[in-house]
């Protein structure tokens, strides 16, 4: 049961911390990509730099940032399919998988 919580809790770091690095791409973006997510929330964004489709006619800046955001968001999301989303109680969504015999 603890290697179970164990690699539970690594794989949830994870994803909060690639989370974080993909908001920390966008606030740190060339104004012309900050424009496309601004005001999005986590999952938005992570939808949008999912879509992206970079085009090498844009300034190399641009270009880099766009492909980095995808290759993010890709690895985010792969992470976050792997693991099932429960309900609690109070309706919220929660990020850890139950397991049999574990109180909500």
């Amino acid at each position: 049961m603890q290697a179970r919580l164990t690699a539970r809790r690594a794989a949830v770091e994870a994803i909060v911390t690639a989370q974080r690095q993909l908001h920390a791409l966008v606030v740190t973006a060339p104004e012309a990509v900050r424009a496309r997510f601004r005001g999005q929330s986590t999952r938005l964004i992570l939808t949008t730099a999912t879509r992206l489709r970079p085009t090498t006619s844009a300034d190399v800046e641009v270009f880099t940032t766009l492909t980095m955001l995808r290759e993010l968001a890709h690895r985010v999301g792969s992470s976050m399919l792997k693991r099932p989303h429960t309900r609690r109680p109070s309706g919220r969504s929660s990020v850890l998988p139950r397991f049999p015999g574990r109180l909500p």
